[in-house]
């Protein structure tokens, strides 16, 4: 692992350094900071991180800051009966679960770290912040994950706070740069003294705690800096790595999109553009937001919520499962939106599955029920095989009207398997998922040419709908499903997954 990280430090250092013209002295501190990660990892623990998308549950969506204890554990239940079986191992406690916003010296401890809100999180009274609450999501069988800022909080500034373990004041880290839609938090400047320890500190806390994961936010999209946050990334990364805990690491937000929902830099240009982003921070974590916030198939304030998917998850669909930290790393495309009807639901759902996106829903305790046609959503297992045992996805054709992907489906014993009514010996799986954008209902098409596959002479083709099992009739060589447009909200499916397969 040592060797292979290493490498990657090395590529990343050079391919920053020729696309991008950063100086040698940033380039500098970029390898100094790799090779402390390398240095890191060759101590830690040999557990696969992120083999497979994470899926979960998030606050934010369904509370934003108003989580309380009592609310959670009841999530918490909830979610490891209804959605654990299929995979969905952790609930995450987003924003504000600190007092104050880290603006006010209630929100910190001695050493300038966030402490837990007593009001909301009773438990915590004893000054062993989340631990209770870990030790009870534990038993149910389920990962805690946190939301965090980046950097440092506002009030350490205005007080007599100490990186722990020195005599150097939390307040000489600032670089004077604020979250600039949450100015209680900023980046720390990490050529400062103790800058390293202070990052040091914050994990080994969270490690206490009992936290499995972590979203990090105002690092990555819109708030990415590769001489500024980029450290900050660097930095978690080696703190969470000399806990010798496991983490799984998330960054946010993604990167926004301009009145036609289109991603705003979309060529990914630039020293802070997604090309550079995706490239250099990629290896060091195991999800990371790609996308603006997903407000449903219409969007919000005005901007059309699918163009900005479809256009990164196609640009940059190389990099899905790509090598993370301690494991894999996946593009993420935001959180499954409870608040949409079912139709634009399966049509999310199938996005994700088939570009292998986290699969991270929000929605109340009210909401997780069995009777929520959500939770049948998110746990069909041919839909959920899409996204945990694909490859090689790809986006195959795209217009203003309908897009289509494609991905290998697995297939671990060749010829293996039997034809349901003729036993007929099959291979050579490839998952389709189609869908209608714009415009009136028809027929979304894609050839076996365009999909780059070819069935062996004499062979019969079967293609099955992922969402209902059923077989789905095929003319010729061309895939097809009649849909009626996503921009029109409940008037009929709107997308489609299918699998296909051939049998001699």
């Amino acid at each position: 692992m040592l060797r292979s990280l290493v490498g990657s430090e090395m590529c990343i250092r050079d391919s920053i350094n020729a696309e991008y013209g950063i100086s040698q002295l940033e380039m500098l501190r970029c390898s100094c900071w790799l090779a402390l990660i390398c240095f890191a990892d060759s101590a830690s623990v040999g557990e696969t991180v992120a083999g497979v998308p994470p899926k979960g549950w998030n606050s934010w969506d369904g509370y934003q800051g108003n989580l309380n204890e009592t609310e959670f554990i009841k999530v918490a239940t909830a979610w490891a009966d209804l959605m654990l079986p299929s995979g969905y191992d952790t609930v995450t406690i987003d924003e504000f679960w600190y007092p104050s916003d880290g603006e006010s010296a209630s929100s910190l401890d001695p050493h300038g770290r966030a402490v837990v809100d007593v009001a909301k999180w009773p438990s915590s009274s004893n000054g062993t912040g989340f631990r209770a609450v870990a030790d009870k999501v534990h038993a149910l069988g389920l990962k805690l994950g946190i939301h965090v800022m980046h950097g440092v909080p506002r009030a350490a500034l205005n007080g007599s706070y100490t990186v722990l373990g020195t005599n150097v004041s939390v307040s000489s880290l600032s670089d004077g740069s604020w979250c600039p839609w949450n100015k209680g938090w900023g980046r720390v400047d990490m050529r400062m003294p103790a800058a390293q320890q202070y990052f040091d500190s914050v994990y080994a806390l969270y490690a206490e705690w009992g936290v499995d994961f972590v979203k990090n936010d105002c690092v990555f999209g819109q708030n990415f800096n590769t001489t500024g946050t980029f450290t900050n990334i660097q930095a978690a990364r080696v703190a969470m790595d000399r806990t010798g805990h496991t983490f799984v690491y998330s960054l946010s937000p993604g990167f926004p999109a301009d009145v036609n929902g289109n991603a705003t830099n979309q060529s990914g240009a630039g020293v802070n553009g997604p090309k550079a982003a995706v490239r250099v921070t990629s290896p060091l974590v195991n999800m990371y937001r790609m996308t603006s916030d997903w407000h449903g198939w219409h969007g919000a304030d005005g901007v059309p919520g699918w163009p900005n998917h479809f256009e990164l998850a196609g640009a940059y669909s190389e990099y899905i499962g790509a090598q993370g930290a301690h494991g894999k790393s996946w593009l993420d495309l935001d959180m499954l939106n409870p608040f949409q009807d079912v139709h634009s639901m399966i049509m999310q759902q199938t996005l994700w599955a088939i570009t292998r996106s986290p699969l991270i829903y929000g929605g109340t305790a009210a909401d997780l029920v069995r009777s929520n046609p959500h939770i049948r959503i998110m746990t069909n297992p041919a839909v959920l095989a899409v996204s945990d045992e694909s490859s090689e996805n790809r986006q195959i054709k795209r217009d203003n009207a309908m897009a289509v992907w494609a991905a290998r489906a697995a297939d671990p014993r060749p010829q293996a398997h039997s034809h349901p009514s003729t036993g007929g010996r099959g291979s050579g799986g490839l998952y389709v998922g189609l869908f209608k954008l714009t415009g009136g209902r028809a027929e979304v098409a894609v050839t076996f040419e365009e999909l780059g596959w070819v069935p062996p002479p004499g062979s019969s083709v079967r293609v099955e709908d992922c969402w209902s099992g059923e077989v789905v009739p095929l003319s010729g060589d061309v895939v097809s499903r009649g849909l009626s447009p996503c921009s029109a909200q409940s008037v009929g499916a709107c997308s489609a997954l299918l699998h296909l397969s051939y049998y001699v």
